[in-house]
């Protein structure tokens, strides 16, 4: 009976630590997931600024000329 006791433990521990396993990764995951949102959203306003600044440039040229 103790060997079998002991492999319920040793079962038991093991189980336990895929499970812990388990939920660190799915927090690392998660974790990844969000940075990754954070650097598309950083990619995207990058994007929206520089078309902005271009098209500011080029209504300040288009006034420049204007007043020419």
């Amino acid at each position: 009976m103790s060997t079998i006791s002991a492999c319920k433990a040793s079962l038991t521990k093991a189980l336990t630590a895929l499970e812990t396993t388990r939920e660190v990764d799915n927090e690392a995951y998660m974790d990844y997931m969000q940075q990754s949102k954070i650097e598309d959203a950083t990619v995207a306003a990058e994007a929206l600024i520089h078309t902005l600044h271009t098209n500011l440039e080029e209504v300040c040229a288009r006034l420049e000329a204007l007043r020419s």
